[in-house]
C-alpha cells in the first residue's frame, strides 16, 4: 500500500529468496497482482522475485496477491529459513520501504500408522480334542498367528525405534498360550523361551504367491481395553506375560516393519467347563527413539496396537438330539390313541357288518334257479 501523498514511480516489490527455496509462480485467481507483473532474477548472486507495482503506484493504492515457493533443499543445519520483502521506487525521497521478514520454521514431523490381524480371528472350543501325549505343536490346541505392522507415513525418516509386545502366557496360573515362533527383522529378546518343550513344529503358513497381504484393524491411536466385540480379554500379571523387546533399525518414509507371532492355544486349559466368550489379546507398542536430524521433533510418537483372537464354546452335536424319554413317551401316546380308536369303532358296530350276498347256503340255492332261467 502506498501511504504517501504522491505516486511512487517505477515501484517494485523485491523478495529475497533463501538458498533452500525456489520460486514457482504467482498464486492464480488470488488478489489483484497479475501473473505478468512478477519475474525471477538474480542480483549479486542473490535469487530474487521482482514484481511491478505500477508506474506510478498512486497514493492510497493497495495491491495484494500470493507468491508460491517450494523448499527442495531443506536441511537440518538451520532451524528456520527467512524471506525478506521490500518496496523500491525511483522517487527522490523515501525510495525504499522498511524490510519486512517472514520466518519459516523448520520442524521434524512424523506420523506412524499401524495395522493388525489375527489369523484366524476366532477359534471354537471344546471342539478341539487335545492328544494325551504332547509331542507336536498340534497336540496342544488350535494354531493362531498374529500380524503387527507399523508404517512410517513421514514426511521425516526414523533412524531408530523400539517395538514391545506383551501377550498373556498364563492367567491365574493357567496356561493359555504356547509360543512356537516369531518373525521380525530386528534384534529381539524375550522374557520366556520360545518352544520351551522342544515340540515338533509345523512349517509356518505362507501366503499365496503373487498376492499381497492385506492386514485389517488399522488404527492410529490406542484402543479401548474393555469389552471387545462381546468378548472379554484375558489379562495377565507382569510375571505371567510373554514379553518381547525388539530394537528396530532405520525406517524411511513409506517403509514398514512387520512382526509375525505364531502360537498355540492350550485347549486343555479351556476344557474344564463352558465359559462366556473370551479373547486372547496381545499389545504391541512402537516407540520412535531417534531421527537422523539435528532438529528433533517436538514429540516422539508412540503408537499402541492391540490384536485379539476370540474364543467361543461350541455345543456338542449329541446335545442337540431328541432325548430318549421323549421318544418313548411319543410311542406310548401313539399306542394309546390307536387303542382308543379301535374301541370307538367297535362300539359303533364297525366290526359287526353282514356280508352283502347272504350266507353260503343262500348262495348255493340261488345258483340252479339262475341256470334254469337262463
Amino acid at each position: 500500500m502506498n501511504r504517501g501523498e504522491g505516486g511512487a514511480y517505477e515501484a517494485e516489490l523485491h523478495v529475497t529468496i533463501p538458498p533452500e527455496a525456489d520460486y514457482s509462480g504467482i498464486q492464480r485467481n488470488y488478489g489483484n497482482i497479475s501473473s505478468q507483473s512478477c519475474r525471477y532474477d538474480t542480483v549479486n548472486d542473490t535469487n530474487m522475485v521482482i514484481c511491478d507495482l505500477g508506474n506510478p503506484m498512486k497514493a492510497g493504492v493497495s495491491l495484494w496477491g500470493g507468491l508460491r515457493f517450494t523448499v527442495p533443499r531443506i536441511t537440518d543445519a538451520k532451524p528456520s529459513i527467512q524471506f525478506d520483502f521490500q518496496i523500491h521506487s525511483k522517487n527522490a525521497n523515501n525510495s525504499h520501504s522498511e524490510v519486512k521478514s517472514f520466518v519459516l520454521r523448520v520442524e521434524t514431523s512424523l506420523r506412524i500408522s499401524s495395522f493388525g490381524a489375527s489369523m484366524p480371528d476366532a477359534v471354537a472350543l471344546p471342539g478341539w480334542a487335545p492328544g494325551r501325549s504332547v509331542q507336536r505343536e498340534q497336540d496342544i490346541g488350535p494354531g493362531v498367528h498374529h500380524v503387527y505392522q507399523f508404517v512410517n507415513e513421514g514426511p521425516s525418516a526414523i533412524s531408530e525405534g523400539v517395538l514391545d509386545l506383551s501377550c498373556p502366557l498364563r492367567v491365574q496360573g493357567r496356561a493359555v498360550l504356547y509360543i512356537t515362533r516369531y518373525t521380525v527383522q530386528a534384534n529381539c529378546t524375550s522374557s520366556s523361551p520360545i518352544n520351551p518343550s522342544r515340540l515338533q513344529l509345523e512349517p509356518p503358513p505362507t501366503p499365496p504367491s503373487g498376492q499381497e497381504q492385506h492386514y485389517v484393524q488399522k488404527q492410529d491411536g490406542v484402543w479401548n481395553t474393555g469389552n471387545i466385540g462381546g468378548t472379554f480379554p484375558l489379562k495377565c500379571n507382569e510375571d505371567e506375560c510373554f514379553q518381547l523387546h525388539c530394537r528396530m533399525g532405520a525406517l524411511q518414509r513409506l517403509q514398514s516393519v512387520s512382526l509375525l507371532l505364531y502360537f498355540r492355544i492350550w485347549s486343555k486349559s479351556f476344557q474344564q467347563k463352558e465359559n462366556y466368550p473370551q479373547a486372547i489379546q496381545c499389545d504391541a507398542v512402537y516407540h520412535m527413539q531417534k531421527v537422523p536430524y539435528k532438529i528433533q521433533p517436538l514429540e516422539l510418537p508412540t503408537i499402541d496396537l492391540k490384536v485379539s483372537t476370540s474364543i467361543h464354546w461350541a455345543k456338542a452335536e449329541t446335545s442337540q438330539g431328541v432325548p430318549l424319554w421323549i421318544i418313548i413317551l411319543a410311542i406310548l401316546i401313539g399306542l394309546l390313541l390307536l387303542a382308543l380308536l379301535i374301541y370307538v369303532l367297535y362300539k359303533l358296530g364297525f366290526f359287526k357288518r353282514s356280508l352283502p350276498y347272504g350266507t353260503a347256503m343262500e348262495k348255493a340255492q340261488l345258483k340252479p334257479q339262475a341256470a334254469s332261467e337262463a
